[in-house]
């Protein structure tokens, strides 16, 4: 009975990783966006995007701010700017009922 959870479950996890894209490939699509756009993903945008990466679900602008730790943007505005930045290049998605922010994986 384990043995049936155990492979069921090595099983979900590996549809889980073909499905889900990894981190580096996430940057890359978000630098690609950037430089068709004739824009930069800066410091503060590479960042921001990294903090949803890392955390995997929806969060609020004042959430990043708390998990940015110091590093890079600190003020709401600037945050939000990147936030919508991020929004309008399609790699971000905002819940607009939640007021919070995901990556957008497909």
């Amino acid at each position: 009975m384990v043995t049936s959870d155990l492979n069921t479950y090595s099983t979900q996890l590996d549809e889980h990783k073909q499905v889900t894209p990894r981190k580096s490939d996430l940057l890359e699509r978000a630098e690609v966006a950037a430089f068709r756009s004739g824009s930069r993903l800066t410091a503060n945008r590479r960042k921001i995007y990294e903090v949803l990466i890392d955390v995997g679900r929806p969060l609020k602008a004042y959430d990043v701010i708390d998990l940015l730790g110091g590093i890079g943007a600190q003020k709401p505005m600037t945050v939000y700017r990147s936030l919508n930045w991020l929004v309008e290049h399609g790699l971000v998605r905002k819940l607009s009922s939640a007021a919070k922010f995901v990556v957008v994986f497909d």
